[in-house]
């Protein structure tokens, strides 16, 4: 079944940025001589292709291969500048002759095979992966990306996870490969698998939004309520993407309003049993300034929240920047924080 994804991984977009820039490793023209003609043109394109100037880099380019047709990096330039100048056919026709002088990169086939991706030819974007792992046993991307193409495009989880599984054994302590895999058991219904590989996403890397925000709707769907408003403070507290925070504050609205209704699903002994949850809990509701729980909690431009009359002193006492960051405020602008007061009311008292 497709996955919908809230955002495209990140490990993904950058393995194809990387994959489609232009390789200076390539370019180290030996400068003890007099360069050709050809060196010349490619040293001229390569000035136009990072000024994105690239009908110019495609002039200079057609004048290096005219004199040197034999150099599989030329075609791979060119197959880069075509594909900026979305002319994706040409692109792969000029990749493919690289291929062919050099069939033993597993890069070109890496590139051939992301422009297919791109352009919706999955089967042959497979192929070349597939290519590029024989040729590169260790290419753990390689799994990843073929991964994506049969859960995203084909739907085919099996096949999926087949080469998930292969890639983290490559590539054991990627958080993108962990969170892929824990979605993929997420919606097959096996929540204890995934919390796994989206807690030890989240190990990796506490930052990764999208394996916390999957935590936090694993815990929900197991009635877990408090740990699954946790992950979703800890979304709003890293301040980084106001997608998955907005995301983040419906969810604990939602909670909330849940909880409400069913009343007594969670009992206030049950909160100071599990002292770790409780702390992590009364952590989100604490001023920065004041250490103390909100009553009034607003919302300063840096993004956190802060006791009103607290946020209110700090100011007018003259301070202009973040308590938090010591950035400067560029507004001085304060808004109330409802979801974030609901929930401190909620289980003040329950």
């Amino acid at each position: 079944m497709l996955i919908l994804r809230l955002l495209k991984n990140e490990l993904f977009f950058y393995i194809i940025k990387n994959m489609m820039q232009w390789n200076d490793e390539t370019d180290n023209i030996l400068i003890d001589r007099e360069l050709e003609e050809w060196e010349i043109s490619v040293k001229n394109a390569k000035l136009h292709y990072l000024n994105s100037n690239y009908h110019k880099a495609l002039e200079e380019l057609n004048n290096a291969i005219n004199y040197n047709s034999k150099n599989s990096t030329l075609y791979i330039k060119r197959g880069l500048i075509l594909y900026e100048l979305k002319r994706f056919e040409l692109s792969i026709n000029d990749f493919t002759k690289a291929i062919k002088l050099k069939s033993d990169d597993y890069t070109y086939w890496v590139k051939r095979g992301n422009l297919y991706n791109e352009i919706s030819k999955f089967d042959k974007a497979i192929n070349d992966y597939e290519v590029s792992i024989k040729l590169n046993p260790q290419y753990a991307e390689g799994f990843y990306k073929i991964a994506e193409i049969y859960l995203d495009c084909l739907e085919q989880s099996d096949k999926a996870l087949q080469y998930l599984n292969q890639a983290i054994l490559l590539f054991p302590y990627n958080d993108n490969i962990l969170t892929l895999r824990g979605l993929l058991y997420y919606e097959s219904e096996d929540i204890e698998l995934a919390i796994k590989d989206f807690i030890n996403a989240i190990k990796f890397n506490n930052f990764n939004l999208e394996a916390i925000y999957w935590l936090g709707l694993s815990y929900y769907d197991k009635k877990e309520y408090i740990l699954s408003i946790i992950q979703f403070f800890k979304i709003i507290n890293i301040n980084q993407n106001y997608y998955f925070m907005n995301l983040a504050n419906k969810r604990i609205q939602n909670i909330i309003d849940e909880l409400k209704q069913i009343n007594n699903d969670i009992s206030k002994e049950e909160i100071i049993l599990n002292n770790l949850c409780s702390k992590e809990l009364i952590k989100n509701f604490t001023c920065p300034i004041t250490h103390m729980i909100m009553k009034e909690p607003v919302i300063a431009e840096d993004g956190f929240s802060y006791e009103k009359s607290a946020i209110e002193l700090w100011i007018i006492s003259g301070h202009y920047t973040s308590p938090m960051t010591n950035q400067k405020l560029t507004s001085l602008k304060l808004i109330s924080n409802k979801i974030l007061k609901n929930c401190i009311s909620y289980f003040k008292i329950i």
